[in-house]
């Protein structure tokens, strides 16, 4: 399972490169750390996409979940 993550990730940082694919990329990206739990990697794919795109203020609630994740793993 490991490996398909690995592989997983590395076809979205491929997609990233490509300006096209880049902010689909992230939020996929994100959601497969999510997936393994890994919240500052999710917000750090997140905050990208909401630097590249301000007019995705949707995403600044999925953040604070995860800043509340985060904190409660600590």
């Amino acid at each position: 399972k490991l490996q398909l993550y690995s592989r997983a990730e590395l076809y979205f940082i491929r997609a990233a490169a490509l300006s096209e694919t880049q902010e689909q990329a992230w939020l996929g990206h994100a959601q497969l750390e999510i997936n393994q739990q890994d919240y500052a990697s999710a917000m750090a794919l997140l905050n990208k996409v909401l630097k590249a795109n301000p007019t995705r203020s949707d995403l600044k609630n999925n953040l604070e979940i995860l800043q509340r994740l985060s904190n409660q793993q600590s």
